[in-house]
């Protein structure tokens, strides 16, 4: 009997249950919070690139107004 079977005949310790659902609900904010920061810089360089474009077509639009 190896040294890993042995351990997989153990039953979980209620600590051991704890740590484990610690780590797992650890794991589920990192993935909720790069899944939320990831849409937050989508929508970030999506406004600032239409705020650009749309500051381009204002100029360009006054300064035909304007005949220049």
């Amino acid at each position: 009997m190896s040294e890993s079977d042995h351990h997989e005949e153990l039953p979980l310790t209620s600590i051991e249950r704890k740590e484990i659902r610690e780590i797992l609900e650890a794991d589920r904010r990192m993935k909720w919070f790069w899944a939320s920061a990831r849409l937050i810089s989508i929508w970030l360089v999506a406004v600032v690139g239409l705020l650009s474009v749309g500051w381009d077509l204002l100029v360009k639009f006054v300064l035909h107004l304007a005949g220049k």
